[in-house]
């Protein structure tokens, strides 16, 4: 699916714990997948601050990665 930007706003959809995330693309990767900065509340004491840095995440509609809205 194309149309990912790097510093776009997505939701991260966990496969570990249940819930979404906030995250932002940092990275776009050849084969589709984005690299993500994850934000989990509580995990960090400035708001601004990764708390998780993933490589290689799906993205689209049904990907680990969706767009907001």
């Amino acid at each position: 699916m194309s149309g990912q930007k790097v510093k776009e706003r997505v939701d991260y959809h966990s496969p570990y714990r249940i819930g979404v995330f906030e995250a932002m693309i940092t990275a776009v990767n050849k084969d589709g997948t984005v690299a993500l900065d994850v934000y989990l509340p509580g995990a960090s004491v400035a708001r601004l601050e990764a708390a998780v840095h993933l490589r290689s995440v799906t993205y689209g509609p049904e990907g680990r990665a969706r767009p907001k809205g």
